[in-house]
């Protein structure tokens, strides 16, 4: 059992072909949908045409991470135009792994770093 004291591992649990594939999907559905990505102060919120699909696989994405990327939140949520997936952590070890998971979405032309980049 977890206390509220107990620190956070900052880690990503992957290995390298699930990664892979993980990294496929982020990048096909940033090519596909991404429209920009805000800082926040605990992470990043990207934000995602509302299109056929996005939701749902923002939604499935999300749950993964959840498991393997356990130190942030994940929150989907739609407005109908737009999807978007708020990415949060806790501490400031937390943070920057996500903000290097996901901060160059949008200037890099849609490439999503690797999320074992969590793992420093």
């Amino acid at each position: 059992m977890k206390h509220a004291r107990d620190p956070v591992v900052v880690a990503c649990s992957l290995e390298q072909p699930e990664l892979r594939e993980r990294l496929q999907r982020w990048q096909a559905l940033a090519e596909r949908a991404l429209i920009d990505h805000v800082a926040s102060p605990r992470g990043l919120r990207l934000i995602f045409h509302g299109e056929p699909g996005v939701e749902e696989e923002l939604h499935e994405l999300a749950t993964l991470e959840r498991t393997c990327c356990a130190f942030a939140d994940w929150s989907v949520r739609s407005t109908g135009e737009v999807v978007q997936l708020e990415i949060r952590g806790e501490s400031e070890v937390s943070i920057s792994a996500v903000e290097g998971m996901f901060g160059s979405f949008c200037t890099s032309g849609g490439d999503v770093p690797v999320a074992a980049t969590a793992s420093s």
